[in-house]
Formats: C-alpha cells, structure tokens, sequence
C-alpha cells in the first residue's frame, strides 16, 4: 500500500496525471528489503489477514504497482 501511495505521489508531484499512464509501454523498477509488516501479520496463522501473501510480499511490489496503475512495460523488484 505504501508503495502505491508512493507512486501516486511521485506521478502528482511530477504533473503526470494517472490518465497518461495507464494502458503505457512504462517499466517499473523497485529496490524492496525488509518483511517486517508480513513477519508481525503471520504470527498467528489463524488470524492473518486473506491477502497476506499478496499484500506483504516483496518479490512483487513493482507487479502490483504495474496492475494498478496499467502501466504495461517491464516490471521489476
């Protein structure tokens, strides 16, 4: 979630609207450590929210920000 206010961030503060990029040839390239959101929601199973491993996951945060936004091009974490 961070990462996608982030982004939406970055395209307003650039004066991209959403509308320019979306359906796009735009690559993704994102540096991502650390899983201790995950790690805490994990410690009990039986709690743990219904998209954990999809919301937390690192290996794909610059996936989910592609998705949302339809940008189109290369996407890597």
């Amino acid at each position: 979630r961070l990462m996608l206010e982030t982004t939406f961030d970055a395209l307003e503060s650039a004066g991209i609207p959403k509308s320019e990029v979306v359906g796009q040839n735009v690559g993704v390239f994102v540096g991502a450590y650390g899983r201790d959101y995950e790690q805490l929601n994990a410690r009990d199973i039986e709690t743990a929210p219904m998209y954990l491993s999809t919301g937390c996951s690192s290996a794909i945060v610059s996936n989910r920000i592609s998705y949302y936004f339809d940008m189109r091009g290369p996407s890597f974490t």
